[in-house]
């Protein structure tokens, strides 16, 4: 039986050596030798590629190892100096998409110039499956147990576009915009801040919904609202020709992103813990996250607030409620420019579907993974639409301990497939699977809420059933996709 070698870290980089191996096949036997060796050969890829950046993620043994041009970098000004990190900025953009004001420019606003977004860089990128392990029972697919993830703003043999930077057309765009700040409202080209139950109007077949990002407004929820998968993509559509509603693609570019930054998948432990363990009232219907903007002063930087505020008016006390927040579980975060990419409140995402199918004989649902292509949103979930990645996954809520595989086409996709894990280790973030007794077409929201602890980071994911799922808890954020 082979034994299982430790091969130790020292400020984040494998210490053994040529040397080393030579040294331990000297009392060891060949196979062990080989296991070492194989070991190193992983990390060693792209070593001295100036423009690779990567990360070798060991979910089984909790372990993260920086490779190619990442390693001995620290978050932050390090990483500036590659285009897909320097170049995210935050901008003003009109309806038409146009960028007209950069951050630090006289005419830059986070209130009154038009959308705050995010500019994010193309850039390519390759995972690497080291160890995979077939999923068992009735599901389809692998849990990956290791894997190397790269990104790079060149396109080396074996890297691909990363699917975030395709548009409506298929065509390649050299950048997307992201929202600065989770979406508000605007009610026929007037904004709504406050957005209450008392203060929400009628909802008309005159009435226009647009969903916005700026600096001091509530975030988009409620159930007057009536927020569902498919009307948040419809509010952030009718802002004009190429925005849409978060997608399962742009958000996988963000995890991208910072993961290889920070050289790890628990994203609360280094970049802040967000807007959690706020106080709430369970039975209370109102919205409860906290107001957009707390971040502004940051600019393109990571990091947290200084507070952040929070006012809703409370069924439950008759009253308006508000909050300053600084404790530093109940504080915005930002990750260069994106105010709160996890915590405060669950956001939609488009482009992606489980079909939860429910198995008598083990007693489980099975969720069936599938991606849409392109930006071309069926309300039917039409088969020839949305592409089964032969994934199934089958698991219990919690803690996240390793991602599913199902094909190389969708090797961008992190989506959880076994939740035996921690709040620490290996991703610290959670999942919620719904169970059901029927098959049920079910949408997914990403990055935990205010209501959360641990694990709401930028893994933490929650299936809700598609045609009834609508919570005072779950918004949406704006994107736009050029359209070169």
């Amino acid at each position: 039986m082979t034994r299982k070698i430790d091969l130790g870290l020292v400020d984040g980089q494998l210490y053994f050596t040529e040397k080393d191996i030579k040294d331990i096949a000297k009392n060891a036997k060949d196979d062990i030798v080989s296991e070492v060796k194989a070991e190193l050969d992983s990390c060693s890829e792209y070593e001295g590629y100036e423009d690779v950046l990567g990360l070798q993620v060991d979910y089984e043994n909790k372990r993260f190892i920086r490779l190619a041009a990442a390693k001995g970098l620290e978050a932050g000004e390090d990483f500036d100096k590659f285009p897909m990190y320097g170049g995210m900025r935050r901008c003003n953009a009109n309806d038409k998409g146009e960028i007209i004001a950069y951050y630090s420019d006289e005419n830059f606003s986070g209130r009154n110039n038009g959308q705050v977004m995010v500019s994010v860089p193309k850039f390519y990128y390759k995972v690497v499956p080291l160890k995979l392990e077939t999923i068992e029972e009735e599901g389809i697919g692998y849990h990956i147990r290791k894997a190397n993830y790269y990104i790079s703003s060149v396109k080396h043999t074996g890297f691909k576009l990363h699917p975030a930077f395709y548009n409506e057309n298929e065509n390649e765009c050299d950048y997307f915009l992201y929202s600065a700040f989770e979406g508000g409202l605007q009610f026929n080209n007037v904004d709504c801040d406050d957005h209450e139950e008392s203060e929400v109007p009628d909802i008309g077949d005159d009435m226009i919904i647009k969903i916005e990002s700026r600096s001091g407004m509530k975030p988009i929820s409620g159930r007057k609202l009536n927020l569902t998968l498919e009307n948040a993509e419809q509010y952030c559509a009718n802002r004009g020709v190429g925005w849409h509603c978060e997608t399962i693609k742009s958000f996988s570019a963000l995890q991208f992103l910072m993961i290889i930054e920070y050289g790890t998948m628990n994203l609360q432990n280094v970049l802040g813990q967000g807007v959690v363990n706020t106080s709430v009232i369970s039975s209370d219907p109102q919205n409860f996250a906290v107001y957009t903007g707390s971040t502004l002063p940051l600019g393109n930087k990571s990091g947290i607030a200084n507070f952040s505020t929070q006012v809703y008016y409370s069924s439950f006390f008759k009253k308006t409620v508000r909050h300053t927040f600084e404790e530093e579980n109940k504080k915005s975060v930002s990750y260069r420019g994106i105010e709160n990419p996890y915590g405060n409140l669950c956001k939609f995402v488009q482009g992606i579907y489980l079909e939860n199918h429910y198995s008598n004989s083990v007693n489980k649902s099975f969720d069936e993974v599938r991606i849409a292509p392109a930006f071309n949103y069926d309300n039917e979930f039409d088969d020839n639409i949305y592409k089964f990645i032969d994934l199934r996954v089958n698991h219990y809520d919690g803690y996240i301990s390793a991602m599913g595989y199902g094909n190389e086409k969708y090797d961008w996709l992190f989506f959880p497939s076994k939740t035996e894990g921690t709040s620490e280790f290996p991703v610290g973030d959670k999942y919620n699977s719904y169970t059901y007794s029927t098959k049920v077409i079910a949408a997914i929201s990403v990055g935990g809420s205010n209501v959360a602890e641990n694990g709401a980071g930028p893994f933490a994911l929650d299936s809700v059933n598609y045609y009834s799922g609508k919570s005072s808890r779950f918004g949406c954020r704006l994107i736009y996709i050029p359209q070169n």
